[in-house]
């Protein structure tokens, strides 16, 4: 019997790593088509400038960049309350500002990441970048 619920268990992680491939890769096909539609917006961008003689928008005025991890998510937002944030509120300002559907166990892990990396702090149940006190100013960059 315990070979049995064991073969189970694998085939249904099995089946659940192919399904999260597949998210992955449909995540990078959107995310390629979000770069090429945004390099004809740039490109039109170009030639209405040419022909009205307006100076052309640079590429970040139009698209700020976005951070490619959650820990360059949650430094950016750290970045902007100095006297931190409970993880929840860390995790519900990451998805709603950058449109992500992340769960908290995705953000617990590099929430400890940046604490080993001494990037940010815990303290009092919120998280706050390193060299903050709590309640003051950080003087660090959002991103490192």
């Amino acid at each position: 019997m315990e070979e049995g619920i064991r073969e189970y268990l694998e085939r249904e992680k099995a089946k659940l790593l192919e399904t999260d491939a597949e998210i992955e890769r449909a995540i990078k096909a959107e995310l390629d088509r979000r770069k090429a539609n945004r390099e004809l917006i740039e490109r039109i961008d170009r030639a209405l400038a040419a022909i009205i003689g307006e100076q052309v928008p640079k590429s970040e005025e139009t698209f700020p960049k976005l951070p490619s991890t959650i820990k360059e998510a949650v430094m950016l937002v750290l970045a902007e309350e100095p006297t931190g944030l409970p993880a929840l509120d860390i995790l519900s300002r990451i998805n709603k500002r950058f449109g992500w559907g992340y769960a908290r166990t995705s953000l617990s892990p590099q929430l400890s990441r940046l604490k080993v990396e001494n990037r940010i702090g815990y303290y009092g149940g919120r998280w706050f970048i390193a060299d903050a006190e709590p309640g003051k100013q950080s003087t660090a960059k959002a991103v490192k």
